[in-house]
């Protein structure tokens, strides 16, 4: 992805109406900050949300250099987690296949014919829709066979919009009441070296309002997570870079035990041993009333989840993975 790309994608009357609120806050003025913003993505590859989201307004240019930018992580992702198993893993339903062992619940799609739909249906009222290949937790939403009416419609209607239709999972009580209705999840992120595998980071994420989707991307918020205790590090941040500090049930987010850890820890490790050529994934897991699952895994996992909570820097860990990906690779003549 080239500077052109990122001056293409860019909202810039709603960037600036951005550093204009930034400015009020900070008395900084938009005109340099705005220059400032282009300087960001020919030096270090940052995008529009990035200088927003990481604060570069109020950093230096030694700190500003130590987060996964947007141009950073779509190098980092083309050496450890290469295009060509996005099939294997983005589509859901691949992922369902290949991960089998991991993700604990039902699911139907039209290849399984109209009977294997009406089955499905009968045996799961309440159901989650979501398209097959998607990101950020677009279109996802929970239906019932009431509200779907003709069956047969609704069948058709999956195959022309390439829905995967999925059991609702019904959460552990403990960890669903923080949020209104979402699924939350736990993002951990491994890195694998042969058959190495290293959990580099951990993030909460809930969701906000009456969504079912915990990404953040899509109204959500997230928190850190402290990979020895499996606790929540301080408070949650969203987009915006508002603060919370307690959940939906008034949980104070910072201390937070997250049910079933080691569990969790234990099906990332052993998922991401399923294809060693994907060297970093975000595993999206759910937990449910009798343990942990995964929902999916994420082949270029963004960092943002991992970098605005603490408004610290992890491009180092992502360094770190690509030079023992690029050793090992050498050792064994790849």
């Amino acid at each position: 992805m080239g500077l052109i790309s990122f001056a293409l994608r860019g909202n810039y009357k709603r960037y600036w109406n951005d550093l204009k609120k930034v400015s009020e806050e900070t008395g900084k003025s938009p005109v340099l900050m705005f220059i400032d913003t282009a300087l960001c993505t020919v030096f270090i590859g940052a995008g529009l949300q990035d200088y927003l989201i990481y604060r570069f307004y109020n950093k230096s240019w030694k700190e500003r250099n130590t987060f996964c930018t947007i141009g950073f992580m779509d190098k980092a992702t083309k050496i450890l987690s290469p295009l060509k198993w996005s099939p294997f893993i983005s589509n859901k339903l691949a992922f369902h296949k290949n991960y089998a062992e991991f993700t604990h619940r039902d699911y139907v799609n039209y290849d399984d014919g109209f009977e294997g739909f009406e089955a499905f249906l009968e045996k799961h009222p309440t159901f989650v829709v979501k398209p097959q290949i998607g990101l950020g937790g677009e279109s996802v939403h929970v239906a019932t066979r009431e509200e779907i009416g003709d069956p047969k419609a609704f069948y058709e209607k999956s195959k022309n919009e390439n829905t995967l239709i999925e059991e609702l999972i019904v959460q552990d009580p403990r960890w669903a009441k923080m949020s209104k209705r979402s699924i939350n999840t736990v993002r951990v992120v491994t890195g694998i070296v042969g058959d190495d595998v290293d959990i580099l980071c951990a993030v909460c994420r809930f969701g906000a309002s009456d969504s079912i989707a915990d990404n953040i991307h899509s109204g959500g918020c997230c928190a850190r997570v402290d990979l020895k205790t499996g606790k929540i590090i301080g408070d949650a941040m969203n987009m915006k870079l508002d603060r919370f500090e307690r959940a939906y049930d008034g949980t104070p987010y910072d201390g937070c035990q997250i049910p079933y850890w080691p569990e969790i820890k234990e099906i990332c490790t052993k998922a991401a041993r399923v294809n060693n050529e994907i060297h970093l994934v975000g595993w999206d897991v759910a937990i449910a009333k009798d343990g942990p699952l995964l929902i999916e895994g994420n082949r270029g996992p963004g960092f943002d989840l991992v970098e605005i909570p603490t408004q610290t820097g992890a491009k180092w860990m992502l360094e770190d993975l690509i030079k023992r990906v690029k050793a090992y690779k050498k050792a064994q003549g790849k």
